[in-house]
């Protein structure tokens, strides 16, 4: 019986051991760089993770319910006082330890009624599940109440994501956005890096951007 030939189906053992060689220097060598150059770039991973927009005479102010930064509150209540937004919208599920027993109002709108905002000009929009339908929530809001230029107030690291998500859900809808970011009461730009829960919150952050940026293109 006539055997085939099989020399084409041979692979020089030479090119095996160099392609084995390079994946197990890519796979040692990638982590160790990494890990020796730390202290240059995982100082700027933060700034990579948020972005601020200006934006001229917004309508209303957003923050989110379940944010951190008492600045931000401070900071969006002034222009109300001042008359240069005609409301204050706090979107988003506030926090609760027990999801059955939901608060009447969120931590925010106590906060705000502290700065002297008046409760009628506090809109609470508390809805959705995900960044994603909170804004489609934002954009209802917005177009129920003829807001057409929204300001977001986000807690940094990682407001970018916020705005990725507002400028796709709002601007696809007519609606100018801006953002200014406020720094986390948690987060330390000179230690976040260290072993602890700010080094875990960046890096989920970071995953959760990565994941945001992607479906924003499909």
């Amino acid at each position: 019986m006539a055997t085939a030939a099989r020399d084409h189906y041979l692979v020089p053992r030479r090119l095996v051991h160099t392609f084995g060689a390079l994946v197990v220097l890519f796979v040692v060598a990638v982590p160790l760089v990494a890990w020796l150059t730390a202290p240059s770039w995982l100082p700027r991973v933060p700034a990579l993770l948020d972005e601020d927009q200006p934006i001229a005479a917004p309508d209303v102010v957003a923050l989110k319910a379940s944010g951190e930064s008492d600045e931000a509150v401070r900071q969006a209540a002034r222009p109300l006082r001042e008359g240069r937004v005609r409301q204050v919208a706090i979107f988003g599920v506030p926090f609760t330890p027990d999801n059955l027993v939901m608060p009447q109002h969120s931590r925010r709108y106590q906060q705000l009624l502290q700065q002297g905002v008046p409760a009628g000009s506090i809109v609470e929009i508390s809805q959705g599940d995900d960044i994603y339908e909170e804004m489609e929530a934002m954009r209802d809001a917005a177009q129920q109440r003829g807001w057409r230029r929204v300001l977001f107030y986000a807690d940094g690291p990682g407001s970018r994501r916020n705005l990725v998500a507002a400028r796709r859900i709002l601007g696809e809808a007519g609606i100018a956005v801006g953002q200014t970011t406020f720094p986390a009461p948690w987060f330390d730009a000179r230690t976040w890096w260290r072993p602890g829960q700010a080094r875990t919150i960046v890096f989920v952050r970071a995953v959760q951007l990565g994941f945001t940026l992607v479906s924003n293109r499909t």
